[in-house]
């Protein structure tokens, strides 16, 4: 769920599938196109979901933006 505060939607999606990823507050927009990017092309790459989730936020922290990152 690509978009700011999703954190209760996604807990009403979760009994529907294995993994979901929500957002609690605001998110910056060139944030979320990063996560997403490296998210994807590190699960393109046979990485596990967690895996993928983990690099993604580490991308994002490198690019400068901590708060979203946490």
């Amino acid at each position: 769920l690509n978009a700011c505060y999703t954190e209760s939607l996604a807990d009403k999606l979760l009994p529907c599938t294995r993994f979901l990823i929500g957002c609690s507050a605001a998110v910056d927009d060139e944030a979320a196109v990063l996560f997403s990017s490296a998210f994807y092309q590190s699960l393109a790459a046979g990485r596990s979901f967690e895996q993928s989730f983990n690099l993604a936020k580490e991308h994002v922290k490198l690019a400068g933006y901590a708060k979203e990152a946490a």
